[in-house]
C-alpha cells in the first residue's frame, strides 16, 4: 500500500495532467481563428524571447524532439511567420527567425493571453501561487533527474 505522502503526490500528478489537458483546450479556444496551434505559438514565443535559433537548439530548450520542432517550424514557414536565416556558427543548421508577420501575431496572441491570465490570477492568493510554482518546479526537476541517463 502506498504511503500517505505518495498518495498526495499521485493526486498532484493527476491534477497536473488534468490541468495540462484543460490548458491546451482553453488555449486553443482562446486563439481560435488566429491561424496558429499552441505548439507553434511556443516556437514564436521562444524566438521572440531569445532571438533567432536553430531547430535543434529550440528542441533542447523545450525538451522535445528536433522533429517535433521542425514540423512546427515548417508550418510557420508556410504561413510566413518565420524565415530561415544563415547561421555563421554552423553551415548546415540554419537559424530560424521571426518575420514581421510572426512578430505581430505573437504580440497579438500575447496580449489576449495576458488579459486572460490577469483575470485568472485574481482567483488565487499570491502565497498559494508561489508555493505551487516552487512545488511544480521541484517535481519537474526530480522527474528529470530520475529520467536522465546516468553520467557514471
Amino acid at each position: 500500500m502506498a504511503s500517505t505522502q505518495a498518495k498526495r503526490l499521485y493526486r498532484v500528478i493527476r491534477e497536473l495532467g488534468r490541468a495540462s489537458r484543460v490548458l491546451k483546450k482553453s488555449s486553443g479556444h482562446l486563439h481560435l481563428g488566429r491561424r496558429i496551434a499552441a505548439a507553434e505559438y511556443g516556437v514564436l514565443e521562444r524566438l521572440a524571447a531569445f532571438g533567432p535559433q536553430t531547430v535543434p537548439a529550440m528542441a533542447r530548450a523545450r525538451g522535445c524532439s528536433r522533429q517535433h520542432i521542425q514540423a512546427r517550424v515548417d508550418s510557420l514557414l508556410a504561413g510566413g511567420m518565420v524565415r530561415v536565416a544563415p547561421n555563421p556558427a554552423h553551415r548546415k543548421s540554419s537559424l530560424i527567425a521571426l518575420t514581421e508577420s510572426g512578430s505581430e501575431l505573437f504580440e497579438t496572441i500575447s496580449r489576449v493571453e495576458e488579459a486572460a491570465i490577469e483575470r485568472l490570477a485574481e482567483r488565487f492568493a499570491a502565497k498559494d501561487l508561489a508555493v505551487t510554482a516552487r512545488t511544480v518546479a521541484a517535481l519537474s526537476a526530480a522527474l528529470e533527474e530520475m529520467t536522465e541517463p546516468s553520467l557514471k
